[in-house]
């Protein structure tokens, strides 16, 4: 009885990422006025069975009124591009100030950026890593690529300490075809190492995009109340009056961001900074600017 609530729940979350992502993408490629379902380099090979989520310009509706079933055609085709998509799992992003978490925001970007880098006949490939768990998805191009990113989205969860350079120094041996690679964390880190380790990908000839999530109170402090604070990672608490010090700590901040965004550039790395209020449009033009449509 438990394993089948359990098994419900997981389709619903994957259900919800997946209506989630494809209103993000097609909204956004709506606004462009422009989408590319299939490569320049596309070549029929065979048929399948129809599943939920495939493109129905591809369903062969010959076949259809000859047999009364669903067929789609399958074609042979020439990515453009690998598209590695790394989240952030770590404890930290269970932080969710707001309607949304770092970690759900997080899970709809990789989710849409999956999905759009399908539609624009590039490969993606998902890397989680924290204290329990790592997953890494090679890449591929399919719809029930999409599907599967989906799934280990939905069954991961954010748990332990790790810091994201344990996953960013790693990134090299899973990111062996040149691409692009996104990076999906607060970069609450040593974020010197962060973008050493970050550099070498460049020098590799990867593109490479931090998408840096922020809660809404994290990037702004709320002016006044007196709130205890609860460190996600350490299990510290703090108590104090916000009116006192919210200056001083968006001073903090701002001085912080400025120097990580600087030394980002310094180095050829891309930053895209959001709260969870924020659109992902931003996050999914860059891709397509790497791209070059």
């Amino acid at each position: 009885m438990s394993a089948q609530i359990v098994e419900e729940r997981e389709l619903l979350e994957i259900e919800d990422l997946e209506i989630a992502a494809k209103g993000i993408v097609d909204g956004f490629l709506s606004g462009l006025n422009k989408s590319t379902h299939i490569g320049q380099n596309a070549e029929f090979i065979s048929h399948r069975d129809y599943v939920h989520g495939d493109n129905i310009r591809h369903i062969n509706w010959n076949l259809w009124a000859r047999t009364d079933q669903l067929f789609v055609k399958e074609f042979e085709t020439d990515f453009n591009h690998c598209v590695y998509i790394s989240v952030d799992s770590s404890n930290s992003m269970n932080c969710a100030n707001a309607f949304i978490s770092k970690w759900q925001f997080a899970c709809k970007a990789a989710a849409a950026l999956s999905y759009l880098a399908i539609k624009r006949n590039d490969a993606p490939a998902l890397i989680i890593e924290n204290d329990s768990k790592q997953s890494f998805i090679e890449p591929a191009i399919s719809y029930e690529q999409f599907y599967r990113i989906l799934g280990e989205l939905s069954a991961a969860e954010p748990g332990g300490a790790k810091p994201i350079n344990s996953l960013i120094q790693k990134l090299p041996y899973n990111c062996r075809n040149r691409g692009i690679v996104f990076v999906i964390s607060d970069f609450f880190d040593n974020e010197d190492e962060t973008i050493r380790n970050a550099a070498n990908l460049v020098s590799m000839g990867h593109e490479v995009i931090f998408v840096q999530i922020f809660d809404p109170w994290e990037a702004e402090l709320t002016e006044e109340g007196f709130y205890r604070f609860h460190d996600l990672e350490t299990f510290s608490t703090r108590s104090s009056d916000v009116s006192a010090i919210v200056k001083q700590y968006r001073d903090v901040f701002n001085k912080w961001h400025e120097g990580f965004t600087q030394k980002c550039s310094n180095k050829g790395i891309d930053l895209i900074s959001l709260k969870t209020t924020d659109s992902l449009a931003d996050v999914l033009s860059d891709y397509l600017d790497k791209r070059g449509t």
